[in-house]
């Protein structure tokens, strides 16, 4: 009895792992990837008003890994951390201002497929225009069966 427990135990573990090691696709590095977003907003007039939007394409049989991004807006105390950057309608990264902790969802996958990036700010400074920036960092793999 104990000898057909091992069998069926050994022979559903082998059965387990083949299942999870045959998805289709093995994932080889193929190049690192930034992508930058920036632009200006008026003057100081409210917190997170100010919409700048791009768009990326990860292409056919790649598959992108986000791991890391930020984003800077020259106010009162130079160069902040603040701004949220959202890949369609998920926010990845959130920059806490000279005040608050910054924080981000790193890391995230993308499938291929056409994506909204947007950086939205509005804490502006003194001047006319304040300049904003954006990026998102990862790396790029090749979908290999």
């Amino acid at each position: 009895m104990k000898t057909l427990k091992k069998i069926v135990l050994i022979s559903s573990l082998i059965l387990f792992s083949n299942a999870i090691y045959s998805q289709g696709f093995n994932l080889v590095f193929n190049q690192p990837i930034l992508k930058e977003i920036s632009g200006t907003i008026p003057i100081a007039s409210g917190y997170w008003t100010y919409i700048i939007r791009t768009t990326f394409t990860v292409p056919a049989s790649k598959v992108w890994k986000i791991e890391n991004g930020g984003t800077t807006i020259k106010g009162g105390f130079g160069y902040l951390p603040d701004g949220n950057l959202k890949i369609d309608s998920n926010v990845v990264y959130y920059g806490g201002g000279p005040t608050y902790s910054a924080y981000n969802y790193f890391p995230m996958w993308l499938p291929a497929g056409t994506y909204n990036f947007s950086l939205i700010s509005g804490n502006g400074s003194s001047s006319s225009t304040t300049p904003v920036n954006g990026f998102i960092s990862g790396v790029e793999y090749n979908l290999v069966p």
